[in-house]
């Protein structure tokens, strides 16, 4: 590479893109599974996340590491294997331990004490059931947007809005107060989550906001702060996951979300591109960086937007490669 560098070969972009690939395809390459990855889905964020220890004994730093090792692992193979970045969104595979697939169905594991989770065997594991896949849906993102009591489909939907259509909604105001929907309050007044929200959501001060991210939160709802499925509350109350995506697609469940989120994907591809574009220069987008997008948007699109097709076509594009030569 610095040969190449040092005889100014790196400003051809054929060049460029064969290095690009050679890269992405070397082991070391997972350090930019770790540092991109960790910084779109914000999954640095779950070491910060703990539910609440006297409720929910069973969960542990071995399921925390576990849920980030299988997003990093999932996301690692998008990339290397140059696959669509439409699976970041529905896939029919995934990386679980024994542990996770423990966990995911139910029933509490453990691996001991002091044990490394990199001597721990992820395989790869095939899903029939769409309503896992994909990174919206892991255990990383669900215990992470969770409070310590119970899911929060605010913060979900405003991790959706923010990540996956890099479209951050405002900060609450300041003299709003918290929702009080903790198990026994709602179990007091007979209501969901979504029910108490919606009063909540009357608010002139919170109308718009709630408009534009309750329908992604609660699309999540199914999975517990803990990342498992549900399809009732501790209330007995039926979870209701249904909802409209941008006031035009209409689903009942997340699989019909995911389908909705597919059907808006050249929309999702450039907000990936702004979001990746953004880590490889190192600074926030300007209304300038918006022509990139759309051009790298375009040189993607006509294979798929595969992963590793795209991060070349940002490699290559001017406003990055003017980087490079300086």
């Amino acid at each position: 590479l610095f040969r190449l560098a040092k005889r100014g070969e790196l400003a051809k972009p054929d060049v460029l893109a064969a290095q690009v690939r050679r890269m992405v395809a070397d082991p070391r390459s997972s350090a930019l599974v770790e540092n991109f990855a960790g910084q779109w889905l914000q999954i640095r964020n779950l070491a910060d996340v703990m539910p609440d220890p006297v409720k929910f004994p069973t969960f542990d730093d071995d399921l925390r590491a576990a849920m980030k090792r299988e997003t990093e692992l999932f996301f690692g193979a998008v990339m290397k294997e140059d696959r669509s970045i439409l699976e970041l969104i529905d896939s029919d595979f995934t990386y679980r331990s024994h542990l996770l697939e423990e966990w995911y169905q139910g029933r509490a594991a453990t691996y001991g004490i002091n044990v490394n989770l990199r001597d721990i065997e992820f395989t790869r594991t095939p899903l029939k059931d769409r309503r896992f896949g994909g990174v919206i849906t892991t255990g990383a993102v669900m215990v992470m947007t969770s409070g310590p009591f119970r899911s929060l489909p605010i913060t979900r939907g405003a991790w959706v809005s923010s990540v996956i259509f890099n479209d951050p909604p405002e900060p609450p105001p300041d003299n709003v107060p918290d929702l009080k929907a903790d198990d026994s309050t709602l179990q007091k007044e007979g209501l969901t989550v979504r029910q108490k929200l919606n009063q909540h959501s009357e608010d002139s001060r919170c109308a718009g906001c709630h408009k534009k991210i309750d329908p992604l939160g609660f699309a999540l709802e199914n999975y517990d702060l803990l990342g498992r499925w549900r399809d009732k509350y501790r209330t007995g109350l039926k979870v209701d996951a249904s909802g409209v995506l941008f006031g035009k697609h209409a689903f009942k469940d997340v699989v019909g979300f995911k389908d909705a989120v597919l059907a808006e994907k050249d929309l999702f591809a450039k907000a990936f591109i702004k979001h990746l574009l953004s880590y490889a220069l190192g600074r926030e987008l300007t209304v300038v960086d918006r022509i990139a997008v759309d051009e790298i948007a375009k040189a993607s699109e006509k294979d798929n937007y595969k992963l590793r097709d795209l991060i070349k076509h940002t490699v290559i594009h001017p406003i990055f490669s003017q980087k490079i030569k300086r």
